[in-house]
């Protein structure tokens, strides 16, 4: 997913399901939530939201971006400093001297001073060029969400409250037959406080896929 670890990332809003939450799905699939299985849900819902903001958190591009300019801000500051180098013209060099002959504060060590920052300048230069070629590759497709263990999570949370966790096409307009699984996934799908998440019809699918998974015995552990 090109996806930067350790993820750092800012906290939503807090969320709970409500009573009201938990009646409403229990209706729509025609289930009993007991309170374990309330718990399980509350906690998927928070695994699934922190899912979805990992999918937003910043390209490698942004951060390649980002190297690039300070790399090229270190080169040239390094250039403006090293007024001793080996081909510096004779008023960079009588700068040089002049600064450290001063009576101005701190000047005194203003060669060790320059020597140290541009042994660290040169440093930092090489650690950025290090940290660039480590960035993974990221071409710029919408990262793939990646969350068929989370859907069959909820299936088996759905089968544990008594229902049947089934999901496939039909020839209804929808194209997904209009089960009381679906209209559970559906719900709580939507209950989830964050944008950009699957649209109904990309739920769909994933339950499908899913579920399909999920009986060929793919997804578990």
């Amino acid at each position: 997913m090109s996806i930067i670890y350790p993820l750092i990332q800012e906290g939503g809003p807090e969320f709970e399901l409500s009573d009201a939450d938990f009646a409403q799905l229990q209706v729509a699939g025609g289930i009993t939530l007991p309170p374990e299985l309330r718990q399980q849900l509350s906690d998927l819902a928070h695994l699934w939201v922190m899912h979805l903001r990992g999918l937003q958190s910043p390209r490698p591009k942004q951060f390649r971006r980002r190297l690039k300019l300070i790399g090229n801000s270190l080169d040239k500051a390094y250039g403006a400093l090293d007024l001793n180098r080996e081909n510096a013209s004779t008023w960079e060099r009588h700068l040089f001297n002049w600064a450290r002959n001063t009576n101005v504060d701190g000047a005194a060590t203003f060669f060790e001073d320059t020597s140290e920052l541009l042994v660290r300048i040169r440093r930092m230069t090489e650690v950025i060029a290090s940290l660039k070629q480590v960035l993974p590759e990221d071409e710029g497709r919408r990262r793939p969400y990646e969350d068929q263990r989370l859907f069959i999570t909820l299936a088996n949370i759905f089968e544990l409250a008594g229902g049947a966790a089934v999901a496939y096409w039909s020839e209804y307009p929808s194209g997904m037959a209009d089960k009381p699984f679906r209209r559970f996934a559906q719900l709580f799908y939507r209950m989830l406080p964050i944008e950009p998440k699957r649209t109904p019809a990309g739920v769909d699918e994933a339950l499908r896929d899913a579920i399909r998974s999920r009986r060929s015995g793919l997804g578990q552990g």
